[in-house]
């Protein structure tokens, strides 16, 4: 196949064709798409067809045909997005070409990847990705989820973002509607973590007594250094190669560390098999909100633990600047995301404190 490709691509001159996974692609440097610029640039188009000879046969006419409208000033994207002379294409391989568009205009770092794969792709694989793309299909979609839920109002911003690339005319704007975040939440306590440590099944003993110990999210397990977890100061360091970059990270409550033995690093081989952070942070929220509702009939996921968290890093008088960055996110986010959760009894936890350091600070006198 590879010899076959090779004589048909000396056969052609504007456009060549190239394999990418199972796929065929037209490659070739063509005018701007509507959302590119004014600059024409190299652009691999996919032909939906599978990388085989009767494929091959197909894209080199249709490679054919794109040369021809290009030597005759008559190339237009309108016949080649959508349904045009492309043939229809499933919505996977609309999402392939954005995720090749995205790293086109976007350097690709860890960082970055751990972004996209949260904020786009986690989403557009929740599509019928068999089905061609269409207004009409993004719609029924959305209708089936909480109107006023965050999950409707990221799928929607992605979604529109999809259906332009693909320049599909559309209007979702009757599907915008705003989020109406939880006002409580049922953040479990101290007791209520140990308690639930202690019944967890002892192969998850050491993910979730590190998510309570410090905060973190579920897949910075896969990237941790704990060699001084045995030490004086117990902190842990969150690699350079997660979401937010590396930072340090400190117990609350320290005591947790001897408690729930977190010296002993140990990861079932039923977690560490999805090497993806999606994957990964799904399977734990799963197995927690299992756990939780079997053994204490109610709802959790793994998220609570931060929560419980920054809470805790509040009462025991962490400020919101610190806290923020060993729970590696920003101060905005630490208070309007986590804090947001405070109820009358940690207020009052808080004051109480508040008090306990005032006796030992000198009374403010006036002395004029």
């Amino acid at each position: 196949m590879d010899e076959k490709l090779s004589k048909i691509n000396q056969k052609l001159n504007k456009i060549k064709l190239r394999i990418k996974g199972n796929r065929i692609y037209l490659r070739g440097t063509l005018p701007p798409k509507p959302q590119d610029g004014e600059l024409p640039r190299q652009y691999d188009l996919s032909t939906g067809l599978p990388a085989n000879n009767e494929g091959i046969n197909i894209a080199y006419g249709r490679a054919l045909e794109m040369e021809s409208r290009l030597i005759l000033d008559r190339f237009s994207w309108a016949d080649y997005l959508g349904e045009g002379i492309m043939g229809i294409k499933p919505i996977s391989l609309w999402i392939e070409e954005f995720t090749e568009y995205y790293w086109n205009i976007n350097v690709k770092t860890v960082k970055k990847e751990h972004y996209f794969n949260n904020a786009y792709y986690l989403h557009l694989r929740q599509l019928p990705v068999d089905q061609p793309l269409s207004e009409k299909i993004i719609i029924e979609y959305l209708t089936k989820l909480e109107p006023s839920s965050a999950i409707r109002q990221k799928r929607y911003l992605v979604y529109k973002k999809l259906l332009s690339f693909a320049n599909i005319k559309h209007d979702l704007s009757h599907l915008h509607t705003k989020y109406t975040p939880a006002i409580e939440r049922d953040i479990p306590t101290d007791r209520q973590i140990e308690k639930f440590i202690a019944k967890v099944s002892p192969e998850y003993r050491w993910i979730f007594g590190m998510l309570a110990a410090y905060g973190l999210r579920g897949h910075e397990l896969m990237e941790l250094d704990t060699s001084k977890i045995n030490s004086k100061v117990p902190v842990v360091y969150v690699n350079s190669d997660t979401k937010t970059g590396s930072r340090s990270v400190y117990p609350m409550l320290p005591k947790w560390v001897s408690q729930f033995n977190l010296a002993e690093r140990y990861i079932p081989e039923s977690i560490t098999k999805y090497t993806n952070v999606i994957d990964f942070g799904n399977v734990l929220s799963w197995y927690c909100k299992r756990e939780m509702r079997k053994k204490f009939n109610q709802k959790m996921t793994a998220y609570y633990f931060r929560d419980a968290y920054a809470i805790r890093c509040a009462l025991q008088g962490v400020d919101s600047t610190t806290a923020s960055k060993w729970m590696g996110h920003s101060i905005t986010m630490h208070q309007k995301s986590y804090l947001k959760f405070f109820d009358e009894n940690h207020h009052e936890r808080l004051w109480l404190n508040a008090q306990k350091k005032d006796t030992k600070t000198a009374p403010f006198t006036n002395n004029q």
